[in-house]
């Protein structure tokens, strides 16, 4: 949400106040969630321990092996959800600038996706199944 909100705002230059307080709202509470989760996982070491408050026998006791997968891991969270953002605002954007019809798009869409799903992921992931 927070992504498709600012590159819709740099691609489209659509400035924040166009946005209505609902959505502003929707937005504030993705970014507190975000970080809450990123904060909760930081202190409980990526172990869901049941501790509300964090120690610092705990913080030393995590690895930095531990530390560094869920950098990755949050890393890896952040810029698909910057991607999908991007994939929202960049179709948005070549179906209203080059007067595209939307079933053409929705159908290459599918059609992209079956693809991919047949020819890749069965081939890689149920290969096993399928025999």
């Amino acid at each position: 949400v927070v992504s498709t909100v600012l590159l819709r705002r740099c691609i489209f230059g659509r400035s924040v106040a166009r946005y209505g307080r609902r959505k502003l709202i929707g937005v504030f509470l993705c970014l507190m969630g975000g970080c809450l989760w990123v904060r909760e996982e930081f202190y409980r070491g990526g172990g869901g321990g049941s501790s509300s408050h964090p120690s610092s026998a705990s913080l030393q006791s995590t690895q930095p092996h531990v530390i560094k997968h869920l950098l990755q891991g949050d890393i890896l969270a952040l810029s698909a959800a910057f991607l999908y953002g991007l994939n929202d605002v960049l179709a948005e954007y070549f179906i209203k600038t080059n007067n595209n019809d939307r079933t053409e798009y929705l159908g290459m869409l599918g059609f992209c996706g079956a693809a991919f799903s047949f020819v890749v992921q069965v081939p890689l992931l149920e290969m096993d199944r399928v025999r």
